[in-house]
């Protein structure tokens, strides 16, 4: 039986929805052993871990961008290299890789092949959209900060032959969805209270506010405070008018999906999120780049005015891996090909 090792971010919740979905499809092909690195996702696996690493997580500011400084005190590097060098791959007779960095480098450090199969594969292609102005560091991130082999891409749309449509959990899925009177807003770069500053002229408008600041539910005024719960989530988010997120990947994805009317702002500092806004902007989807003058009537004009952007995207991850990877696979090493950088 072939032993495969998922190695998968905890970074932030996208890379565990899809990893919901992959590895049971990835168990029939052989045994699974799971890493996860990172630290700041709310969903669980309901896998045994096999390994698990603190990896290098992002650290925020309050009010929407990165804190770079706290992000670097934290990312313990020296730790981070020593569970790159030290991590033993070799039982291994296949390596997915969500974007996970230790795996990756262990990998290209032992010149074990690697396949990619991660929403940040999709900028490998010069086809996937950039924000108007490119960043030189955001890029080389992308590319590099975990490197593979093979690269199986997902996106909003299909931007080139190695990118797939976005993997939609079926929790999601099995939402029949209605439109409530509210708003779901879950940006976790920013703290409720000054979400609250930015919001407080929709007197009229009930918002609800997911926050990992809050154990219990909180209402001030027309605003209720969530904690990050699973079910409470989907049940506001299948219910909701509308959701306002970040430009991250899967949350506009399972918007894009449930038909729901979207508005995003990508975290400050965060190239991959301006990234994702170019595209979502590129679809008709409303961003606002950052809180300025122009935040009220952006938000008042997505309330009154915008109209929601319905998306399908079919339950192939079973397919996907029967195409790309396993089909035609004759052995490990034949997965190693050149990639034009």
């Amino acid at each position: 039986m072939r032993r495969i090792l998922y190695a998968t971010q905890a970074t932030g919740n996208g890379h565990l929805a899809r990893a919901l979905e992959m590895i049971p499809k990835l168990s029939l092909y052989g045994h699974i052993d799971v890493l996860v690195s990172g630290t700041q996702a709310q969903i669980k696996l309901p896998f045994e871990i096999a390994l698990k690493k603190r990896g290098i997580s992002l650290i925020y500011h309050d009010n929407g961008g990165i804190n770079f400084w706290k992000t670097a005190r934290k990312s313990h590097l020296h730790k981070y290299i020593r569970d790159v060098l030290s991590l033993d791959l070799r039982q291994y007779d296949l390596i997915f890789n969500d974007f996970e960095p230790i795996t990756a480098w262990a990998a290209r450090h032992r010149d074990i092949p690697v396949i990619g199969i991660s929403h940040q594969a999709s900028f490998l292609s010069g086809s996937t959209p950039r924000p108007s102005k490119k960043n030189r560091m955001g890029e080389w991130v992308l590319r590099h900060f975990a490197p593979c082999d093979r690269p199986i891409g997902f996106h909003f749309e299909k931007y080139d032959d190695f990118i797939e449509t976005p993997i939609i959990r079926q929790a999601i899925r099995d939402i029949t969805p209605e439109e409530g009177n509210h708003y779901t807003v879950y940006l976790p770069s920013f703290e409720p209270k000054n979400l609250i500053n930015h919001l407080s002229f929709s007197k009229d408008t009930e918002w609800h506010i997911f926050s990992r600041d809050v154990d219990s539910p909180v209402q001030i005024d027309n605003f209720k405070i969530l904690p990050i719960d699973q079910h409470r989530w989907l049940e506001s988010f299948g219910t909701c008018r509308g959701a306002f997120l970040g430009s991250g990947f899967e949350g506009p994805s399972e918007a894009l999906f449930l038909g729901k009317k979207l508005l995003t702002i990508p975290i400050k500092g965060h190239y991959e999120q301006q990234a994702n806004a170019a595209a979502l902007k590129k679809m008709g989807v409303r961003v606002i780049e950052r809180v300025n003058a122009s935040f009220k009537n952006e938000v008042k004009q997505w309330i009154e005015i915008d109209q929601p952007i319905k998306k399908y995207y079919p339950d192939n991850a079973a397919e996907i891996l029967s195409r790309r990877v396993f089909s035609n696979m004759t052995s490990y090493q034949a997965l190693r090909y050149s990639f034009l950088y």
